[in-house]
């Protein structure tokens, strides 16, 4: 039997290690196809990798008509490069996780000393290779998986939570606008009855109390309309800068009219248990509990030895022998026992799960509060659109029958017609908390949180790992 020397076992320690290593890397493009299939799971829009030279056409298509709620997703999804640097995210992940596998490099050392009265030189080489890093390579793989699992889920939420973002700026866009519109028209319907008080006013056929209520409405009806056009142009442009628009932002056109919102999904009775089931951010917490709990097994297991190292070494004799043999490096623990790092990994566990149960409470909370949201607005829009905003309108119809027959006067007939404008702000504004509502009921749906309470990255290490080469 041949009996391998030294230098031979040093040789297949080193080519173990190269090729575990080789398998070690996520391809970038396999997270990025991941998270694309689960944006398009979710929610049925496409995210990939855009080439430049196209997206110029694609806006160009997209922004031809008035922009409804989906061609704003497609539009923001094309052009806002927030959504493309999820994908470099992803790829730090990829290199993270990559980083945590990867074996550290053999150690070569070479001396070369030379007498100080002349002679042969003694040449003294050594090469090592991190024994504990093999040993605790597979507990380090198993964490590095956990970790990579909770920052896709960061990623995709995060790439839901800019669409739920684009989709409330739409609807506020909208909205605002139509709003602005309705007061523009109210602001002609004040200034005709300062007008008709002035005519009244200066023939003595109405006391100044009168005109000066008529000046007093107009006034304030006036800058409501300023103030309500500012917000329209304010909510245009918080609409286009998440749709990622430069050049574009001109070309924008919205409908003139916020849509009713669509039929809520079904399963809304059910919507605390889909939500938790469906939760990234329950999720991405689980995997961080996971590799927390890896990692303190692993300070545990390597508190004593954390540092091991084995090679080769050889020594020439100034007499031009060579001395061959294995070497062997640890560190002797006997300052340092790795209570510290045990008890801070104990301590990460421990902050970990507790943030998963207080993720579990607090998204509990939120679909209760959401579905009750939903259940009251779309009750106030109804009532808006159903009973306020037309017994507005038959109020309006009566008050020029009755001004038709002379049984009404003008301002019977201009309040009728501003109260009638004033119910139609009112029911845009019902609808808009509407759609809201259910915007943020789908959103928890497709597993995220509601507006204001996207996921934060963690902060912690792909792999944890304790001394000299892991």
């Amino acid at each position: 039997m041949h009996t391998p020397t030294p230098a031979g076992t040093a040789a297949v320690a080193l080519t173990l290690s190269l090729l575990l290593t080789a398998c070690a890397s996520v391809p970038q493009q396999t997270l990025e196809q991941r998270l694309s299939d689960s944006v398009a799971e979710r929610t049925g829009h496409t995210l990939a990798r855009i080439d430049a030279a196209a997206v110029e056409a694609r806006l160009s298509a997209l922004l031809a008509t008035p922009l409804d709620r989906d061609t704003a997703l497609r539009v923001a999804l094309t052009a806002n490069p927030m959504f493309q640097a999820e994908f470099a995210t992803l790829g730090v992940a990829a290199a993270d996780y990559h980083a945590a596998l990867v074996l550290p490099n053999p150690v070569l050392e070479a001396e070369l000393l030379r007498p100080s009265g002349g002679g042969r030189p003694a040449w003294d080489f050594g090469l090592t290779q991190s024994v504990m890093a093999l040993l605790t390579r597979p507990t380090r793989r198993a964490i590095a998986e956990s970790t990579l699992a909770a920052r896709e889920s960061e990623a995709l939420e995060r790439v839901l939570a800019s669409m739920l973002a684009v989709e409330h700026a739409w609807v506020d866009a909208v909205a605002d606008a139509e709003i602005a519109a309705v007061l523009a028209t109210a602001v002609e319907v004040t200034a005709a009855g300062v007008d008709t008080a002035e005519a009244l006013y200066e023939v003595g056929n109405l006391p100044r109390i009168h005109l000066v209520r008529e000046q007093r409405l107009d006034a304030h009806t006036r800058l409501r309309a300023a103030r309500a056009q500012a917000q329209a142009y304010a909510s245009r442009e918080a609409l286009v800068r998440l749709l990622g628009l430069r050049e574009h932002g001109a070309h924008v056109a919205l409908p003139e009219r916020l849509p009713p919102p669509p039929t809520p999904p079904a399963g809304l009775d059910d919507l605390e248990r889909q939500a938790l089931a469906s939760s990234l951010e329950l999720a991405a917490r689980e995997a961080e509990v996971v590799a927390a709990a890896r990692a303190a097994r692993l300070a545990e297991g390597t508190a004593l030895l954390p540092h091991l190292e084995l090679g080769f070494k050889a020594e020439r004799e100034r007499s031009g022998d060579w001395e061959l043999g294995p070497a062997v490096e640890f560190a002797l623990p006997v300052f340092d026992q790795g209570q510290g790092h045990t008890t801070r990994s104990l301590a990460v566990l421990e902050q970990h799960r507790a943030a998963w149960w207080q993720s579990a409470v607090v998204l509990r909370s939120q679909v209760r509060v959401a579905s009750r949201e939903l259940e009251w607005a779309e009750r106030d829009a109804t009532l808006a659109q159903e009973t306020l905003l037309p017994l507005a309108g038959e109020l309006l119809e009566l008050t020029v029958r009755d001004w038709n027959a002379m049984l009404a006067g003008p301002f019977e007939l201009l309040e009728a017609r501003r109260g009638q404008l004033d119910m139609a702000v009112e029911t845009l504004e019902a609808r808009r908390r509407h759609w809201q509502a259910l915007l943020d009921v789908e959103q928890l749906m497709r597993g995220a949180r509601p507006a204001g309470s996207a996921i934060q990255p963690s902060n912690e290490p792909v792999a944890g790992g304790r001394g000299k080469g892991h």
